[in-house]
């Protein structure tokens, strides 16, 4: 490397021009079990109430959060936008990458966006995953590594080395002390041999944190990285953006994978190395997370541990309790779905077993453990419940809700309730998932064939013995009515379709120019958006399942109504009633889900529906401003910008995953989504049912009673999740088989 002359660099007030780069990635290897692919170190807890990304994005909130950006990959998405947006860094500032190809295509693109917003952009590079105590000697490091970057140079920041470790690149200067120095030898991961040469040498390790001019590292790409540069500027040109995040276009993956240290530090004419001055740890193994917790704290617990006369022991639990008693020398670390116990010496020796679990010899797969949790639920209570308290056999149909501990209450019956009851018993039949589900799906379509009365009306309500309450037909509940049929068409074509032909010759005679009204009377107003998407739900799955021309139709005119009433494409926001298109009323996540869910389910692209991007517009919306913050769950209603109910919903959260799969979100994402429909609404309930209404700021339960309704909504999500898990599967074995 030739050598920076020495030069003293004249105080600049450069503060406008500092950009941060964070980079979030990494394949979750080095801490197993606790870090995973699916959430690697930087999301993980430490020994500290944040994550390793959050303490890093804290340790650098000195610089502007305009000029902040994190780096990572778009399966990690929902945890990137969430530390994001507690710092203020704009969505836009996300950089979701489509594949993993390592730290050089990574500086790469951060390098290229800074010096495309900002020309003069002097760029931190930093892991997002390491530990830095005393963060004032680590700011007054980055200064000066910040100076040193105006004269065009690459500043390596290096600390002391404690062992010959061949997992670090070493930084040897032409001259040893605190100041910027020339680097005469860059050695990446070299054998323990030359290691302990290069540390008897005084030799530095590299921290991975690097300062440079933005403008001049991405000339230093196209020099002496041509193809990566070319693949980053590509996936930059072709990037889209969903209010959460940047994704980066597929080209971003013909990047060559190599190392920033091996693609551009190992040949970097003018390279310089500053030693710095905080105490720095990378945390990237389980003896070095021991060392550093000892040195700290005396003790390396976390969460239920008891221990008694335990020493030199690494204690991790993210799962069950652990209990240790005269332990000596031992990392026990412990998940919800693995132990992992090692002599603390050999516990860095856990990349075996990730590698057998890769090949599906020792960790059950994630998706098929979510199945097996979602038949379990729907086999093992909800069926059974719902079977045994939720079937009004005295009267007919189904009961409206039940009481918090299961028991059956004597309520008004409503026509769109007694409807999604036939769809839950249809699937859970079909799937079998219970053996008397079909008799009662039966049972419930008896019911919705003989509740239209003597003059043609479809009541909304009856009492418990089906005494009409109102003769009033509504749009919402007749589209119900025909979903039923179509779930139900499974089990009985006959009957399914002489009761869907009698609700859409009546659908039919409720259109007007443009939509549907709201109910039979011809004073009624234009329905709601809810009702046209649930026509529209109904009408296209009967065309699915027949044929039918004239659902096809009714279908046709939701759409127009869509367009015409209810959605604001300037602000990707879809209006409850039709006057609020226009100004901002309140809107809700868990419709904007359901919209585009049909969306993406369109086989065949009616007229109205052309454009796919529609759907990723409802999710961006719905995602980026729906979500509450104490929970990260999606809120019933949205005022604004923000959400403005103080509830959120069991079918929220259930349609919320439906429309994760219908849009093929990643894996990761779709897993998240899953755990928290369970872990708020369906694990904390009594067996078979679900907190319906949770506070959206706390852990109250709203109500006194479980609506039936809803039981549809999470058994479809459920077979949702099934079949694509299944599918998904398939698709993995099939890939493996191809490429053995």
């Amino acid at each position: 490397m030739t050598h920076v002359p020495k030069t003293t660099v004249p105080k600049k007030d450069f503060s406008q021009n500092v950009w941060v780069s964070v980079l979030c990635g990494g394949s979750g290897e080095r801490l197993w079990p606790i870090s995973t692919p699916e959430k690697p170190k930087p999301f993980q807890r430490l020994f500290d109430e944040r994550p390793l990304l959050e303490q890093t994005l804290q340790r650098l909130s000195k610089y502007n959060p305009a000029q902040t950006l994190i780096v990572g990959h778009q399966n990690h998405v929902p945890e990137l936008a969430l530390c994001a947006g507690k710092f203020g860094i704009a969505p836009q500032n996300v950089l979701a990458e489509p594949a993993s190809r390592n730290t050089a295509a990574s500086i790469a693109l951060a390098a290229c966006i800074a010096a495309q917003r900002d020309s003069d952009a002097v760029m931190i590079v930093s892991p997002s995953d390491h530990c830095i105590r005393r963060i004032r000697a680590h700011h007054d490091d980055l200064e000066v590594a910040l100076s040193a970057a105006q004269d065009e140079a690459l500043v390596l920041l290096g600390a002391q080395p404690h062992k010959a470790d061949e997992n670090f690149g070493y930084i040897l200067r032409n001259a040893a002390g605190g100041s910027v120095q020339s680097v005469d030898v860059f050695h990446e991961k070299p054998a323990p041999e030359l290691a302990q040469a290069l540390i008897d040498d005084g030799a530095l390790w590299n921290t991975g944190i690097f300062v440079f001019k933005a403008a001049t590292m991405v000339a230093t790409f196209r020099r002496n990285q041509p193809e990566i540069m070319r693949a980053v500027e590509r996936s930059i040109d072709t990037a889209h953006y969903d209010g959460r995040a940047l994704y980066l276009g597929k080209a971003f993956a013909a990047a060559l994978s190599l190392p920033f240290d091996t693609a551009i530090v190992e040949g970097h004419e003018t390279c310089c190395a500053l030693e710095i001055t905080s105490d720095w740890d990378d945390l990237g193994s389980w003896s070095a997370l021991l060392k550093n917790r000892l040195a700290e704290t005396g003790q390396a617990i976390f969460g239920p541990v008891e221990e008694i006369e335990t020493t030199d022991s690494l204690l991790y639990s993210q799962g069950s309790k652990i209990y240790a008693k005269g332990v000596e020398g031992l990392a026990i670390i412990a998940t919800d779905e693995c132990v992992y116990v090692s002599p603390i010496e050999q516990a860095d020796g856990a990349r075996s077993f990730l590698e057998a679990s890769k090949n599906g010899l020792v960790v059950q797969d994630e998706s098929q453990a979510r199945v097996d949790r979602a038949r379990d639920w729907l086999t093992g209570s909800a069926f059974p419940l719902w079977v045994s308290a939720g079937v009004d056999e005295r009267f007919g149909g189904f009961s409206n809700a039940l009481g918090l501990t299961g028991q059956s209450l004597s309520l008004t019956k409503t026509l769109s309730t007694q409807a999604r009851q036939v769809i839950a018993f249809s699937v859970g039949a079909l799937n079998n998932w219970h053996e008397d589900a079909g008799r009662i799906a039966g049972h419930g379509i008896a019911c919705l064939d003989a509740w239209q009365t003597k003059d043609g009306a479809w009541p909304s309500e009856r009492t418990e013995n089906l005494d009409v309450l109102g003769a009033t037909t509504r749009l919402y509940d007749l589209a119900q009515v025909l979903r039923a049929c179509t779930a139900y068409r499974g089990l009985d074509a006959a009957v399914a379709d002489d009761l869907a032909k009698r609700i859409i010759r009546m659908i039919g005679a409720m259109s007007n120019d443009i939509g549907f009204n709201s109910t039979a009377e011809a004073s009624s107003g234009v329905a709601s958006a809810d009702a046209h998407m649930h026509l529209i739900d109904a009408a296209s799955g009967w065309h699915k399942a027949t044929n039918d021309p004239l659902a096809r139709g009714l279908a046709e005119g939701g759409w127009a109504a869509f367009f015409h009433y209810f959605y604001d494409e300037r602000n990707w926001r879809v209006s409850e009633l039709p006057d609020h298109k226009d100004r901002a009323g309140p809107w809700s996540p868990g419709h904007h889900f359901e919209w585009l869910r049909l969306w993406a389910a369109e086989d065949e692209r009616l007229p109205a529906v052309e454009d796919f991007s529609i759907a990723q517009q409802l999710w961006a919306s719905a995602t980026a401003f729906g979500q509450t913050e104490t929970r990260g769950l999606s809120a019933l209603m949205v005022d604004g910008r923000g959400p403005g109910s103080n509830e959120t919903r069991a079918w929220v959260q259930s349609e919320h995953l439906r429309a994760a799969i219908a849009l093929g979100r990643p894996h990761t994402e779709i897993f998240a989504i899953f755990d928290s429909l369970f872990h708020w609404h369906l694990s904390p309930s009594v067996a078979g049912l679900w907190h319906d209404r949770l506070e959206t700021k706390g852990g109250t339960l709203r109500g006194s009673s479980v609506s039936a309704s809803i039981f549809h909504h999470i058994v479809l999500a459920l077979e949702d999740y099934i079949n694509w898990a299944q599918k998904d599967r398939k698709t993995e074995t099939l890939t493996v088989s191809v490429q053995a």
